[in-house]
Order: C-alpha cells, then structure tokens, then sequence
C-alpha cells in the first residue's frame, strides 16, 4: 500500500514538474531583443542570397536559361509521387520578367534588416527565397534550410520592437505625446525565440549525425578533404598538410562540438562558452569549405540563444 501511495505521489510530482517546466520554457514573457538582432543579420544574409543570383540571374532562371522550368520539373519529380514546389517563378513567360523577382527579394529582405513592417518582409522574403529555391534546387546551398527557418518565424515574432524603424518611428510618437515606453516581454517573443533555440539544436544535432555515416569524420581526416579542394576555399591552408594533429582535432572539434550543442546549450553556464566555441568553428569552417553564408547563418541564429541587454535610443523632443 505504501509503495503504491509513493508511485502514485512520483508521478504527481512528475506530471506536475514537467507541466511546470513546460509552461516555463514556452510561455514565460520574455524581451523581443534577441530576435532584433537575429532580424537584422537574417536580413543582411537574405539580401547578400540574393545578391549572389544577380550576375548569372538570366542563365539560370530565364524560361530560356541553363535550366527551363520543364527540365527541372524533370530532374525532381519522380513519376507516381506528388511533387509540389511552390515557385512564383513560374509565371516568369520572358527573360526580362525575373527582374522583377530579383528585386521585389532584395527590397524585402532590406526592409526587413532595417526593421521596417518587419512580419510584412519576412513573408515576402520568405516567398521569394523558396521561389528561387524551388525553380532551381540544384544550384542551392546549405544555408537556404537555415535562413527559410530563421524567416518563417520572423514572419511569427514581435523582432522589429528594438532596432527598427518601426520602433523608432513608435518612440518618436510616443515622445511627443509625452509617453516613451520600453517595449514589455511578451509571450509571443518568447515562442519565437525558443522555436529558433530548438530549431537550431536539432538542425546542429542532425549535422552531426549525419557526418557520422562518412569515414573521414571517424579517421579524422574530413577537413583535409575541404582544404584540398581547389574550387571554393577563400583561404589556402593546404600547408596544414605536415599537421595531421592539427587535422585530427580540428576535424574531431567540430564533430564534438555538433553533438555536445544540443545538450549543454540548455545550460546558463556552459551556454555562453559554447557560444564563443561555436562561432569559432564556424568561422574556421568558412574558411575552409567557402560556404560562408551557411555559417553566418548559423552564427546569426545562435544570437537567439544570447541574453541581449539593448537600451532603448534617447529621445529627444
């Protein structure tokens, strides 16, 4: 009888901490600042994207490009499977036309960094990059998963609070009629925030798994592999060569680092150290593989996981 009266009080307990803690985790009022900062370096990574598409735009997108809608639709679509890519694009019918896409992305992807109607550009943002993506997913890179997820929940976030237009287009308002408030925490910034931190903790977890399957990773030898490869490294690092120390742990760093994220993270003390080592990583892996935007994304979406203290702007009558 005793024993079943403390099963009974255990899982009580445990229902109800659970329950506790998830309320905590999801639902205490939280600063919108975090995501100002990741609005703005998600606005400045989107419009350097699509930037990128600006030489060559005509070539690969035009219906008389490299790569026609059909012969895409061809490359993808597996017969017996729906497919459905969603792409503006598709209305593209000349060469000319897909300017206009180009430039209705850059627009937006500004308006957003400058945090002007900043849910508004997310979405525009957000339609565009998939436009892109979808009509020609052969030419994408790693960075577009990250950066599609980092828009989806701007288009959700209160992030043009701090550091916007907006906001200093409100203060300035509320300045002259003498009421100059700091925005308050809110529940919804606190959703956006957390959905960004799990989002990113899972997205870094998977990287990891996913290296585990490839030899090079378990000998060590995989950023060797990225050194010696002439086509996209900014840096040459090839005399790293007579270093297999070097190669092996940085190689085993990164590895260690993609699994140990997701666990420590959670932790106030070790987040800031993580953090530190994490940007750190990244950036050597730019160097590295060339897929800079790929890791300034990450770099701009682990912002999410720092506690910003921003002080508002003087106001001034």
């Amino acid at each position: 009888m005793l024993m079943k009266q403390q099963a009974i009080s255990y899982w009580e307990d445990l229902t109800t901490t659970f329950g506790e803690s998830w309320n905590a985790f999801w639902f205490t009022p939280a600063s919108s600042q975090p995501l100002a900062i990741v609005r703005i370096g998600t606005g400045l990574l989107a419009t350097i994207h699509f930037l990128s598409y600006w030489a060559d735009l005509t070539r690969w997108f035009a219906p008389n490009g490299l790569l026609p809608a059909e012969t895409v639709r061809r490359l993808t679509e597996e017969d017996g499977v729906i497919n459905y890519n969603f792409t503006l694009l598709q209305m593209v019918t000349k060469p000319n036309e897909i300017w206009v896409f180009e430039i209705i992305a850059i627009v937006a992807s500004l308006l957003l960094a400058i945090g002007l109607f900043s849910r508004v550009s997310a979405a525009v943002s957000l339609i565009m990059l998939l436009s892109f993506v979808h009509r020609a997913p052969m030419i994408s890179g790693f960075g577009e998963p990250i950066l599609s997820m980092l828009l989806f929940y701007l288009c959700l976030a209160p992030s043009g609070e701090w550091l916007s237009v907006n906001a200093w287009w409100k203060g300035r308002k509320q300045t002259d009629h003498g009421t100059a408030e700091v925005p308050a925490p809110s529940v919804l910034a606190n959703i956006g925030i957390r959905l960004i931190q799990v989002h990113l903790a899972a997205f870094i977890f998977m990287m990891g798994l996913s290296k585990l399957s490839a030899e090079p990773w378990w000998t060590g030898d995989a950023v060797w592999y990225m050194i010696a490869q002439t086509t996209s490294r900014p840096v040459d690092l090839s005399s790293l060569r007579a270093s297999p120390f070097v190669i092996n742990a940085w190689t085993h760093a990164l590895l260690a680092f993609e699994f140990a994220f997701p666990i420590l993270i959670w932790n106030r003390f070790a987040r800031p150290l993580l953090l530190g080592i994490g940007v750190a990583l990244w950036l050597s892996l730019a160097l590295v593989s060339g897929h800079l935007i790929f890791c300034l994304t990450l770099i701009v979406a682990a912002a999410a996981f720092w506690p910003w203290n921003l002080q508002p702007a003087p106001r001034t009558a």
